[in-house]
């Protein structure tokens, strides 16, 4: 909601500007505001996964290699660094999907599982699962794969569910109607 107010603002601003000056006025004030909030909000962020601005490359940066895996501290506490030996194995799932009448397969998950029995699973949005299964599979890590349900088998159970549920909604209605 907050992010929305200079949007607001503007459109009041507009509803009563005359001249063309209050107008770039206005769309400047916003702007500002817009920037400042940006800026606040990514400190916040920040603040909220323990990232100092002094070694923020050391915090956000996956380095992949031959030894060992290092991992960003605000994915795991203590020691960040993974050594080859502790890694049992590094698990992706994929899904099948037809586009333009090719099959194509899509990394979707990433999760490492260590011998102490650890895991940690990656986001796609911040870590590109392609690249890291590339990788792994480069530097002979112990690598699975698992191929998840495709999409359209998911929707046929969901319209399945959603049908039962509906017919069950209606039989109660129809019980109370007749009560």
């Amino acid at each position: 909601m907050s992010s929305a107010i200079p949007v607001l603002l503007l459109g009041l601003v507009l509803t009563r500007v005359g001249s063309v000056t209050a107008l770039i006025a206005a769309g400047g004030i916003t702007l500002i505001w817009l920037l400042t909030y940006l800026s606040w909000r990514k400190r916040w962020v920040w603040r909220q996964l323990s990232i100092n601005k002094a070694d923020l490359d050391a915090n956000t940066q996956f380095i992949f290699n031959r030894h060992c895996i290092r991992l960003p501290q605000h994915i795991c506490s203590g020691n960040s660094t993974i050594t080859r030996a502790e890694i049992e194995k590094i698990t992706f799932h994929w899904v099948s999907y037809f586009r333009e009448m090719q099959k194509r397969n899509r990394v979707h998950g990433v999760t490492i599982h260590l011998h102490n029995g650890k895991h940690y699973q990656l986001s796609g949005m911040a870590y590109p699962h392609r690249s890291l299964l590339y990788l792994a599979i480069f530097f002979d890590y112990p690598v699975e794969l698992i191929e998840q349900p495709p999409p359209r088998e998911r929707l046929v159970i969901m319209v399945i569910a959603l049908a039962v549920i509906t017919s069950l909604f209606n039989l109660v209605m129809i019980a109370a109607h007749w009560h």
